[in-house]
């Protein structure tokens, strides 16, 4: 069996660190916890799972502290973390697993990597990182916000999972570092262009943000799946501005990069169907969502799990809803609750179609 080395950077974390380590203290061989610049208890809470605990002097930059753990590392692979994400039991053993079998010559594993969740606890967003890594190699962090493995070699796919239980919101952070090395550059990497557009999407820079993925867009080296998802994301500024047309122009620019992926059907559907008032367009996008194949592996971002399976059921009902159609809102709401049955919403909307018809039944009869 090999032995793994547990690296990870932390600031100011005390509020999740110790829920993090109790999941991986028992199926790592080493941790090494690397503080930027804590000023609560965080420390402490390291120092009780591992003597691994070192300072390194925050710069703006999460490629260099990473790149400083891992250089720390002394087993056979090393695996990241961030403070803020836990494995389940199943993916404990499917670790334990992973590391009496896998082979020799992998280079880099790559696991799932689940960020946001529905009411259930079901993942709606998800991607896949190069999450463990042969220590040999000595691959490297890449940028200095929203960084990366620059990894190469065998690659192999593991089962399993990690999820990332965000307690605390970074997006202004990571703008202002981006926005202090625009200063400096003058310029940004394709790369680096994408993620700034994304950091002011989510403070709330919808014009500006635009305008950084259409010049992202332009760049033909930019990775597909961010290209996909720049113009996914391009949609949703344009929805925070109350331009459904633009809106649509956006998502179906996706399609010169690659075919038709659901959940770009699905926002098309949405966009007909609540701000276009437009239902038969709406039923069109998301049935076609269902019929597409189901895709490759995806390493970008991707919400596809559910964009293919309940959702546009549950929103093919609220189409025929709009169009008064009863029986078939009913027929696409119970396919809907069959495969998320926990759905609290999918219920309610169920009873209270059953309700409906029944009244209908009962006028009818009267």
């Amino acid at each position: 069996m090999i032995e793994v080395s547990l690296c990870m950077i932390v600031k100011d974390e005390e509020a999740v660190l110790a829920r993090c380590l109790e999941c991986v203290k028992n199926i790592v061989d080493e941790i090494i916890i690397v503080d930027t610049g804590s000023t609560d208890r965080t420390k402490e809470i390291a120092q009780s799972y591992t003597s691994n605990v070192y300072d390194f002097k925050w710069i703006n930059d999460f490629a260099a502290a990473r790149n400083f753990a891992f250089s720390k590392a002394t087993k056979d692979y090393i695996f990241w973390l961030d403070a803020d994400d836990v494995m389940e039991v199943k993916d404990q053993q499917s670790f334990l697993k992973l590391k009496a079998t896998i082979p020799p010559e992998v280079d880099s594993v790559l696991m799932n990597y689940h960020i946001h969740f529905d009411n259930a606890g079901n993942p709606t967003f998800s991607t896949m990182r190069n999450r463990m890594v042969k220590r040999s190699c000595q691959f490297k962090w890449v940028g200095e916000v929203h960084e990366c493995l620059n990894v190469h070699g065998l690659v192999a796919q593991s089962n399993t999972v990690i999820y990332h239980k965000k307690e605390k919101s970074s997006a202004g952070r990571n703008l202002k570092i981006y926005q202090e090395k625009l200063k400096q550059e003058n310029s940004f990497s394709s790369r680096d262009l994408f993620y700034y557009a994304n950091e002011l999407l989510a403070n709330h820079y919808y014009q500006e943000a635009i305008i950084e993925y259409d010049i992202y867009l332009k760049d033909t080296s930019g990775w597909v799946e961010d290209r996909v998802a720049a113009c996914i994301q391009k949609s949703i500024c344009y929805y925070h501005l109350q331009q459904p047309v633009q809106q649509v122009s956006a998502l179906c620019e996706s399609f010169l990069f690659d075919i038709p992926r659901s959940e770009v059907c699905c926002r098309l559907g949405e966009v007909f169907l609540n701000q276009l008032a437009d239902p038969d367009k709406a039923i069109f996008w998301y049935t076609f969502s269902l019929n597409l194949p189901a895709p490759p592996t995806l390493r970008g971002l991707y919400n596809e799990p559910h964009t293919r399976t309940w959702l546009p059921h549950i929103q093919l009902a609220a189409a025929y809803e709009r169009k008064n159609d009863l029986e078939k809102a009913l027929h696409h709401t119970k396919i809907a609750l069959e495969i998320n049955p926990d759905n609290l919403n999918i219920q309610q909307n169920n009873d209270m179609l059953l309700t409906k018809l029944t009244k209908e039944e009962d006028t009818s009869y009267a």
